[in-house]
């Protein structure tokens, strides 16, 4: 996975909600008004590039090492069990007394046609298994990076509401390309990165995915593929340049 992609996945995560702040709206049940308007200030809504909070803390290039991480160690689970599999066909394939150099024709000559299925049934079964794996491995994958960028969105939140208040700031919203120009004076992302650096927020750590696959080509019983043990993401920011 590029740093492009891990950029996309944890802007999207990060800007599915604004965070409102209704505790800064200034009470405008209080005073009057004059000709039906009203006096109290407008609400001032402010931006924060999230996608440039995780970069600047360090999180974006943390999370992509873990997912790369675990996308090698994916991998090589699955080369191991790929050669497991071809280990018990060849194996079932001697018992049977089948060898190398054998024709198909060789072969339904030694094979009754119970043992003829019985293997078809061996290979096509392990070749399935291995497909189940693959696409098991790759949502496994997929929500490993979501649910880390959730903890972005959800440890940020705090310190966004701590700088929106001290700005009258009464709404943030995440940067995006739809917004066209914002006025430097409303753009909070370097406050907001400050003090996360000042006060590094607390990331729960995601749990590393588990997938059950059957060891025996065929067994019943279950046994995990993916062993994996990776580093802990860190929770203190990195110093800006």
């Amino acid at each position: 996975m590029n740093l492009r992609l891990a950029r996309r996945i944890i802007a999207l995560a990060l800007m599915t909600a604004p965070v409102a702040l209704n505790g800064c709206k200034e009470d405008r049940s209080a005073g009057g008004s004059s000709g039906g308007k009203s006096d109290a200030p407008v609400d001032r809504v402010a931006i924060v590039d999230l996608d440039r909070v995780a970069n600047e803390l360090g999180w974006m290039r943390e999370m992509q090492n873990n997912v790369s991480n675990l996308s090698n160690s994916i991998r090589n689970d699955y080369t191991r069990l790929a050669q497991s599999y071809e280990q018990q066909l060849q194996q079932k394939k001697k018992d049977l007394g089948i060898k190398d150099t054998d024709t198909n024709e060789d072969i339904s000559k030694k094979l009754t046609p119970q043992q003829q299925q019985e293997l078809a049934v061996m290979f096509n079964g392990g070749r399935q298994s291995l497909m189940q794996v693959q696409q098991e491995a790759n949502q496994r994958l997929m929500t490993y990076q979501q649910e880390w960028a959730k903890q972005y969105r959800e440890a940020l939140q705090p310190l966004i509401r701590q700088v929106a208040q001290d700005h009258k700031a009464s709404l943030v919203i995440a940067q995006t390309p739809a917004i066209l120009f914002t006025e430097p004076t409303v753009d909070l992302t370097n406050a907001v990165a400050d003090a996360a650096r000042a006060k590094p927020p607390t990331l729960h750590a995601v749990p590393l995915p588990q997938i059950q696959v059957p060891g025996t080509i065929g067994a019943a019983s279950t046994l995990p593929a993916m062993s994996t043990t990776l580093p802990t993401m860190t929770t203190t920011p990195t110093t800006r340049p």
